[in-house]
């Protein structure tokens, strides 16, 4: 797994060549339609696949393992600007039978493709290795949209964030103003050579049943449970800052998050201006608390957090609200959920904060209370949830606590507030980054920009039981601060 490649750094393939010009592959409906140059290799047969007349393209079928193996369209007619009627899937893949199957769909508040962007490498034959969606509504008068909406990013064995090592490159390609995409086409044969979109004019349809509102295929479910208490099948949801020219903030789904699989969505730059935070964690449910560099704690909603809706989108963030000042003296901050905030001061001591009141609007920070001392000498501290603590000190050595009492501001006056220290592990300071979601799923970047997966089973009660490490990702070296968000 990798960030995204810098947009600024492409250049636009739209090379549109008239419909009529493949009036032999594409149906007498079709001949307003522009094909787009298929972006890729050269390998492989020819392939044309429209969606019926009066649909157009929501995203993709594909079979996958560390490339695109094949490709399918999802197609759907639309009712209006956001609301699409149900799905056909196009009959046959285009290419190979390896990989397994999984679904790129453009969400449903911008429910159309409008363009993509295709990476592609390979040393003797070039096929493809990404692909990314821009989506929008089912208007086609906007401008493209900026950022991907959907992705798939193949592991590749040798590349880093920024650039396809080892591989030709990649290409961006939209629909021009006016249209959208009605279908693909390109080149297949034992893998997904190149692809290319088809675009055409948008005509909305009459809706035969208003009453059964926005087809739902690709649609996440809703992700409600409070930090701490995900299910044992619950995604991870993890955000990274780097140093770009807008300071974005990235969102990833991982997916394969309980197993410790290579399955993802995303990247997507769902905000910008995090450059600016000297600390950011998170507090569940979409909650993000940063601390800027002036010492002003600061609490953001990321409303849509499940899909990864960015600030362009009106569902995508709630309003900041400024919390607090004078945090400039604060070295490590953390929540556990329940609006519990943790700060330790460069004295070594701990104190204990609630934030309560509205996400919108005045919020009331109860606290602080000195709950501990001596929490020195440490590199990173984060929390699962439920007063669930894991701290890594500078030999390396990663120490779990359970804060019994972290709703009340329980100190250690307090008998039975606090279970631990316990060791649990060693060798922690290989990691320039570690961080946690809920049910003991513990991640590490290594200095090489790897991204490897821990289970700790005894996370409950601070046992030595665990699984992994498993790498599930690469090219994470240039992160900044990054966390993951339950």
């Amino acid at each position: 797994m990798r960030f995204p490649l810098s947009e600024s750094s492409f250049f636009f393939r739209l090379i549109i060549v008239s419909g009529t010009l493949l009036l032999l592959a594409l149906p007498a409906c079709a001949q307003n339609d522009l094909a787009l140059a298929p972006i890729g290799g050269p390998g492989g047969g020819r392939y044309v696949a429209r969606c019926n007349d009066g649909q157009y393209l929501r995203g993709f079928q594909l079979r996958t393992a560390d490339d695109v193996d094949a490709i399918r369209p999802i197609c759907a007619s639309i009712y209006g600007s956001t609301e699409v009627g149900p799905v056909n899937i196009f009959p046959n893949y285009f290419g190979g039978d390896g990989g397994s199957e999984r679904q790129l769909v453009c969400p449903d508040n911008l429910p159309i493709v409008t363009g993509m962007l295709i990476g592609y490498e390979g040393q003797r034959t070039t096929i493809v290795n990404n692909i990314r969606l821009f989506c929008g509504e089912a208007a086609g008068t906007r401008q493209p949209s900026e950022f991907p909406s959907v992705t798939f990013d193949g592991p590749p064995a040798n590349k880093t964030m920024g650039s396809f090592s080892g591989g030709p490159g990649s290409e961006t390609q939209h629909c021009p103003v006016g249209y959208l995409a009605v279908g693909i086409n390109g080149r297949s044969g034992l893998w997904l050579d190149s692809v290319g979109l088809i675009c055409g004019n948008p005509r909305f349809t009459p809706n035969p049943n208003p009453s059964t509102g926005v087809s739902s295929l690709g649609r996440v479910k809703p992700h409600v449970n409070s930090i701490g208490r995900v299910g044992v099948s619950s995604p991870a949801f993890i955000y990274a800052t780097v140093n770009d020219s807008v300071g974005s903030l990235r969102w990833f789904r991982h997916d394969g998050a309980t197993a410790g699989k290579f399955d993802w969505q995303g990247p997507r730059v769902v905000n910008t201006g995090w450059d600016a935070f000297r600390l950011i964690f998170p507090g569940g449910d979409g909650k993000i608390y940063a601390v800027t560099r002036t010492g002003t704690l600061m609490l953001y909603q990321h409303a849509g957090f499940n899909t990864g809706l960015g600030r362009d989108d009106p569902k995508g963030w709630l309003p900041s609200v400024e919390i607090a000042t004078g945090w400039s003296g604060v070295t490590h901050a953390f929540s556990t959920g329940s609006g519990i905030i943790y700060a330790v001061t460069s004295d070594g001591k701990l104190h204990w904060y609630r934030v309560t009141g509205p996400i919108v609007g005045k919020v009331i920070l109860e606290g602080p209370k000195e709950i501990g001392r001596g929490w020195t000498n440490l590199t990173q501290i984060f929390s699962i949830g439920d007063g669930i603590i894991y701290a890594i000190t500078n030999d390396g050595k990663l120490r779990w606590f359970r804060h019994v009492g972290y709703l009340r501001g329980e100190g250690l006056e307090t008998p039975g507030a606090w279970i631990g220290p316990k060791e649990v592990g060693s060798g922690w300071s290989i990691y320039n980054h570690v961080f946690a979601t809920s049910a003991g799923i513990i991640y590490g970047i290594d200095r090489d920009g790897k991204l490897m997966w821990y289970h700790h089973r005894g996370f409950k009660d601070g046992s030595m039981a665990w699984d992994g490490p498993k790498q599930v990702g690469t090219g994470w070296g240039e992160a900044v601060q990054v966390f993951a968000q339950p």
